[in-house]
């Protein structure tokens, strides 16, 4: 094995190596993969100063890779705070489309009594003028007035009434309908606004929890980062067959293996 300065060639290798660990591992504390700009950025930035970047060969091949950087911020950092944030933002959207989803209801329950009231107002005036001309049919024929135009003429205006009769009542029984099914469905949406508010008043215990961790996480990373000299190490070594022994010293330190 051979153990050199890494080059430029060696780049591609290296974060192979290292997007293994980001994905699967538990060696970086970065969420996302090094490549491209970023990739070449890191290079750029070791084998100058007191950043060596080394490799080591076999046959050609990297097995692994060795540095010394400067410290640098890890999205890691900021999850507790991104779980907090969301958490709550999660809860104002749900709550706000709740709200939404219920306004509306009740809007639709408004209108179907509203147009209740004045079909069964309709309806009222109609049977009311139906019993009169009904009484005045009844009162002609009693007169013997039955075959007059007076009476046909009244004959024909009471029918229209029967049938507006009728037809208010079926409209009025399909908005009574209506206005069941919207009621029973606000009040379903209130049982379950009810619910996401107990939701929520667990969700801002927890948010909270959250809360403090992180500042509890960015004040330990501050007092790191205030150092006058703060730099860190990272290794990635190959898994070799045997000499397990060999192997103990690198992972006490915390160094991690490439994968198979």
């Amino acid at each position: 094995m051979n153990i050199r300065t890494a080059e430029r060639r060696d780049l591609s290798a290296m974060l192979g190596i290292y997007n293994y660990e980001v994905k699967n591992g538990t060696a970086t504390f970065d969420v996302e993969p090094r490549a491209g700009a970023a990739g070449e950025a890191w290079f750029a930035a070791h084998n100058t100063g007191n950043h060596p970047l080394l490799v080591a060969e076999e046959d050609g091949k990297v097995l692994g890779y060795a540095s010394l950087s400067p410290y640098r911020d890890f999205d890691a950092r900021f999850i507790l705070d991104d779980q907090a944030s969301n958490s709550l933002a999660g809860y104002i959207t749900v709550a706000k489309n709740a709200a939404s989803a219920t306004t509306a209801a009740q809007r639709q329950l408004k209108s179907y009594e509203s147009a209740l009231r004045s079909t069964e107002l309709a309806s009222a005036k109609a049977t009311a003028a139906f019993e009169a001309s009904a009484q005045q049919l009844d009162a002609m024929r009693a007169a013997g007035e039955a075959g007059t135009a007076a009476y046909k003429q009244l004959e024909t205006q009471n029918e229209r009434l029967r049938l507006k009769v009728e037809a208010l009542g079926t409209q009025t029984g399909i908005l009574t309908g209506k206005a069941r099914e919207t009621q029973a469905a606000v009040e379903k949406e209130a049982a379950a606004i009810r619910e996401q508010a107990d939701a929520a008043e667990k969700a801002s215990k927890s948010t909270k929890e959250l809360s403090d961790n992180q500042k509890a996480a960015t004040s330990s990373a501050d007092t790191v980062s205030s150092g006058k000299r703060c730099e860190t190490a990272c290794c990635f070594l190959p898994q070799y067959s045997g000499a397990e022994k060999s192997r103990r010293p690198f992972r006490q330190l915390g160094f991690y293996p490439r994968p198979a």
